[in-house]
């Protein structure tokens, strides 16, 4: 056992009641502290006693501890007055004192009594060759011992113990013989080292990461050990296979057996050039397998598969994924995209897509993906799908056309750029061979004289109205966002010439638009019907729109509410005793945010407020709904009411007009 750390005139304070480890209240005045006597940590022999007096002390043995108060445990009570027991401190303050005690000085002894035996021993008389080593007469040693310690020479002794071999008397560093380390010296060390030349092995086991800078081969690694070249760029060969020539195809298997789990090839990706984790993003790639070929003066590549990042959100529970399988086309050695599954599950591709057999159950409705590419007419579509189809019902989509394809079947596809391409539409109630007031005057929705004083004529209107033109033109202006670009093919029933954007254009021309930009077409001096505007280079059958959308889309330019029986228009609250407030309710969404506002007829209120003498409208409304500012007769100020046309006349009307 070790002996106590001694600590010159170490004595302090405490206060601690209880059998508890003691904290150390400073040093007594002329003593110094314990921890800097004897060091935190150390074991020490102590003295406790009551600065009042009294009969309680305790000796013990204890660890010193410096803490922001120092403490002193209270390990071993060697002596006390509470028999030999820890002593239950009551209040007051005592001192404490480290000794050497008697327990410390019997151990003392002891360890001299053995240091002692030792000297004893080493005294003993050893000849100058460590020959002969005289023991006590009751020392006891075993046959080989004595064998050893006769022995008359150090060669001898390692003889003895066999170690005739071991040379290492002049170099003391030397664990091993010189021959022995110089053998050691052309190993490969088990860290840190690092080969210069090949490692052949006919089996390999490793636990953890094996770091192999250039490749692997298993079994002969052929004419392209170090790489092979793809269209210019010369990569490490990772894994070389043997059986050049042979009859064994290259490959790379993973195989093992489990009634759980299968085969895994994972490629993963964090978003960052450092040891930090970054989240990967929309369109990244994930991990890619390409396929090359030899071509006749390098490899190139012919297909690759791509996982990548699809669209959507990336975040720790949501994780879209995409697929993108790429080929190089006849004539290339470019990989362009073929097929594109995207987190939606959605496929896009990029040729035509044939098949000489189609089967499967239809259980319920069927989604179609787009279908791209170029057809003749809806009548070579429509043969087309009669021959592969029986006599059920086909539902297509093909980019926004919804139709039911069978033969006989109306097909529309929401395709016509011109809007009441039919005349059936007629808001503002214009009559047959009125003449206009003013140039560019709307007559028939979305359709406008050109020149003042014109007009155009008609028949009763209803399907496949046929419109007589002026001179000077009846046009319509197509919105910009409605152009997508690209070649567009214009159509119509008649007698009437045509011009889109001031070219000259015949019945079934093309014209070539500009994405984004608005388009005027006018017809002259003739009669017209049934006109379409409608991408591509063929013009196919006029699309039949049903009414309720054909006037949806009118009233995005032009909207008129008519007095119909003492029309209620609006609800009006008083912002001023002369001032009030309402909101109107579009029909549709309308092209801007303040259309152009008018009415016709005689306003009247109900309630508490006074009769309007002007309307108009405030800036900074929503497309489907504008505020109307009124001015009031005299109101009260937080009031309320109906304001209705005053009468039953059918020729007052609102108006909001966002024409182009």
């Amino acid at each position: 056992m070790a002996l106590p750390t001694p600590g010159d005139r170490a004595a302090e304070t405490s206060t601690t009641t209880g059998t508890g480890t003691y904290s150390l209240g400073g040093a007594i005045t002329g003593w110094q502290g314990i921890v800097a006597a004897c060091g935190t940590g150390s074991t020490v022999d102590y003295f406790v006693r009551d600065q009042a007096g009294g009969s309680d002390f305790e000796v013990g043995r204890g660890v010193i501890t410096d803490l922001a108060t120092d403490t002193l445990t209270r390990a071993t009570i060697l002596a006390s007055s509470n028999a030999g027991a820890a002593v239950n401190w009551s209040a007051g303050t005592r001192d404490i004192v480290v000794t050497f005690t008697a327990d410390a000085f019997n151990q003392l002894e002891t360890s001299t009594a053995n240091v002692t035996a030792a000297g004893a021993l080493m005294d003993s008389e050893v000849d100058a060759n460590i020959k002969t080593l005289v023991l006590p007469a009751s020392t006891t040693i075993s046959t080989f011992g004595a064998s050893l310690v006769d022995d008359a020479a150090a060669v001898n002794a390692r003889t003895t113990l066999g170690l005739g071999n071991v040379d290492n008397t002049s170099d003391a560093d030397k664990p091993v013989s010189t021959a022995t380390q110089t053998a050691l010296d052309a190993k490969v060390a088990l860290a840190g080292d690092t080969m210069t030349g090949d490692l052949t092995v006919p089996n390999v086991s490793v636990t953890g990461v094996l770091n192999v800078t250039g490749g692997v081969d298993v079994g002969d690694p052929g004419v392209e050990s170090s790489g092979i070249n793809i269209n210019g760029v010369t990569y490490t060969t990772g894994l070389r296979v043997n059986d050049i020539g042979g009859t064994n195809a290259a490959q790379f298997v993973v195989h093992r057996h489990s009634t759980t789990l299968q085969p895994l090839l994972l490629g993963a990706r964090s978003n960052s050039n450092t040891s930090a984790h970054a989240a990967v993003t929309s369109g990244q790639s994930l991990f890619t397998s390409f396929g090359a070929g030899y071509t006749g003066t390098h490899y190139d590549l012919f297909g690759s598969a791509d996982f990548q990042v699809g669209t959507g959100t990336v975040s720790s529970t949501s994780s879209p994924g995409k697929w993108v399988l790429s080929l190089a086309p006849d004539g290339s050695n470019t990989l362009a995209a073929c097929l594109t599954v995207d987190s939606d599950k959605s496929a896009v591709f990029a040729g035509a897509v044939s098949g000489t057999n189609l089967s499967g159950t239809n259980t319920g409705d069927q989604a179609w993906g787009d279908i791209t590419g170029t057809l003749s007419s809806q009548t070579d579509l429509q043969t087309a799908l009669d021959a592969k189809a029986d006599d059920t019902d086909i539902g297509v989509t093909i980019q926004g056309y919804d139709a039911t394809l069978e033969t006989g079947a109306t097909k529309t596809s929401r395709k016509n750029l011109i809007i009441n391409g039919d005349f059936r539409i007629n808001q503002r109630a214009y009559v047959s061979a009125t003449a206009t007031s003013g140039a560019n005057e709307y007559t028939l929705d979305r359709w406008r004289v050109v020149t003042s004083g014109q007009n155009i004529s008609f028949s009763a209107l209803g399907t496949d109205n046929t419109i007589t033109c002026p001179a000077g033109g009846l046009g319509q202006k197509i919105e910009a966002l409605s152009i997508a670009g690209g070649t567009y093919t214009i159509s119509w029933e008649g007698t009437a010439t045509c011009t889109v954007d001031a070219v000259a254009k015949t019945n079934g021309a093309t014209v070539t638009l500009t994405a984004n930009t608005q388009v005027d077409v006018i017809f002259s001096s003739g009669t017209v019907k049934n006109v379409q505007l409608e991408k591509g280079s063929t013009a196919t059958d006029f699309e039949y729109r049903p009414i309720g959308e054909e006037l949806a889309l009118c009233q995005r330019y032009y909207y008129r509410e008519w007095n119909v029986n003492y029309n209620v228009i609006s609800h009006v609250s008083t912002t001023s005793t002369t001032t009030g407030k309402a909101q109107y309710f579009l029909p549709v969404p309308m092209r801007i945010t303040n259309p152009t506002f008018s009415y016709s007829g005689t306003i009247h209120t109900l309630g508490g407020i006074g009769a309007p003498s002007a309307i108009a409208i405030e800036t900074g409304n929503g497309f489907s709904r504008v505020t109307l500012n009124y001015t009031l007769g005299t109101s009260t100020l937080g009031s309320s009411g109906i304001v209705r046309f005053q009468g039953n006349t059918t020729s007052w009307y609102f108006d909001f007009d966002a024409e182009l």
